[in-house]
């Protein structure tokens, strides 16, 4: 699927960006995440919504909603942005290479190249061009 989506990605990069959404290459049946103990980090917040509305918080903050209301979207991107700038400064203290990268292509690329965890690890340039970073 992580294939399929990458070449989807592609096209949809040449102009036509009204297709629909695809879906994440790390779903098994019923759509739960066969990794996830290891999810990406965009993947993350999404649990942190999940908690956020068991805690009760819910919405956008308006008048007369309790201060600990929270806007789902907002707070989904706040906790997406501090998780990526975090690990990003981490990485590049560290001497890593602290680039995004697309999930598909570069799932793809992991699963093609047996070794590339440990490339990647030693600085070679296994995977494709870089997201622009945050």
């Amino acid at each position: 699927m992580a294939v399929e989506n990458a070449k989807k990605i592609a096209v949809r990069a040449r102009g036509d960006r009204e297709a629909p959404p695809l879906p994440c290459p790390l779903q098994g049946d019923g759509h739960v995440c066969c990794v996830y103990g290891t999810r990406p980090l965009r993947c993350r917040p999404l649990h942190a919504i999940a908690i956020a509305k068991e805690m009760g918080c819910h919405g956008v903050p308006s008048a007369g909603s309790p201060a600990h209301a929270v806007d789902e979207q907002g707070h989904e991107n706040t906790v997406a942005q501090g998780i990526e700038i975090g690990l990003t400064r981490a990485l590049k203290s560290a001497g890593l290479d602290a680039k995004v990268y697309e999930l598909n292509s570069a799932l793809a690329t992991a699963l093609k190249t047996p070794d590339a965890a440990e490339r990647w690890a030693k600085g070679e340039n296994v995977f494709h061009t870089p997201l622009p970073g945050p």
